[in-house]
C-alpha cells in the first residue's frame, strides 16, 4: 500500500508541472476571446507604484456600478487582476473619466449636465469605459464590444457635424437669452425700445436693429 502511494505522488509529481505548462499556452492562444479578457501571466504587480489619473472630463457620465452591471463582476476581475483593490478602483475610475472625455469630444456643443442626465449618453459611456478596460495590457476587445462600438461612433460624428441630435437633449451651450424692454417718451412713435445695457445675448435667428429708431426687424 505504502509503495503504491509512493507510485501515485511520483506520477503527480510529474505531470503536474507539464498541466501547468499547457494551461499557461492554452491562455496565451485564446484567452484574449473570452469576452475581452486575459487572465494575467506572470504580470509585475503594482503595489507601491504611484498610480495617477489625467483627468480628460469635469463630469462622469456613467459609473463603476454601471460598467459593472454590463460587463459582469468576473469579467472586471480578471480584467484587473494583477492590481491591488485601491489600484483597480483607480483605473476602473480612469476609464470611465476616458470615456466622458471622448463623449465631451463629439457633443461638444451640449451642457455637461445636459449630457449627465441623458440616458444614451449614459449607455455610451459604459460602451467607450468598458471598451477601454478590455484593451488593458494590449488585448483586443471583443468582436460584440466593438461592432457596438462602430455603430456609436458613427452616431457620435454625426452629432459632432451637427447632422444628429443626442436624443432628447437641449442642443446649445448658450446663455439664456433676456430681453428687456424700456419706453423712451423723447421719440413721437415707436417708444417702445429694446434696453441694450440690460439685456443679454441674441435669440436664433433674430437681429437686433443698430438704428435706435428703426422698426423691429423680426
Amino acid at each position: 500500500m505504502d509503495r503504491t502511494e509512493g507510485i501515485v505522488a511520483e506520477v503527480k509529481g510529474a505531470i503536474r508541472p507539464r498541466i501547468g505548462r499547457f494551461l499557461a499556452g492554452l491562455s496565451r492562444l485564446h484567452g484574449e476571446e473570452l469576452c475581452g479578457v486575459v487572465v494575467a501571466r506572470e504580470s509585475p504587480s503594482l503595489t507601491g507604484v504611484p498610480f495617477t489619473i489625467p483627468h480628460m472630463a469635469d463630469l462622469a457620465y456613467c459609473t463603476a456600478a454601471d460598467v459593472t452591471a454590463l460587463a459582469g463582476q468576473m469579467a472586471i476581475d480578471l480584467r484587473l487582476d494583477d492590481l491591488t483593490g485601491g489600484e483597480a478602483t483607480a483605473f476602473l475610475a480612469s476609464a470611465i473619466d476616458y470615456a466622458s472625455g471622448r463623449i465631451d469630444y463629439y457633443c461638444s456643443r451640449y451642457a455637461q449636465a445636459e449630457l449627465a442626465a441623458n440616458r444614451w449618453v449614459k449607455g455610451v459611456a459604459v460602451l467607450v469605459a468598458l471598451r477601454k478596460l478590455a484593451s488593458r495590457r494590449l488585448n483586443r476587445p471583443s468582436k460584440a464590444i466593438e461592432h457596438e462600438w462602430e455603430e456609436r461612433q458613427a452616431e457620435l460624428e454625426l452629432i459632432r457635424q451637427g447632422k444628429a441630435q443626442v436624443p432628447t437633449a437641449a442642443s446649445t451651450r448658450r446663455p439664456v437669452v433676456v430681453t428687456n424692454y424700456k419706453v423712451d417718451l423723447r421719440l413721437p412713435n415707436n417708444q417702445v425700445r429694446v434696453d441694450k445695457a440690460r439685456s443679454t445675448g441674441v435669440a436664433k435667428d433674430y437681429r437686433r436693429p443698430t438704428d435706435n429708431a428703426a422698426p423691429d426687424a423680426r
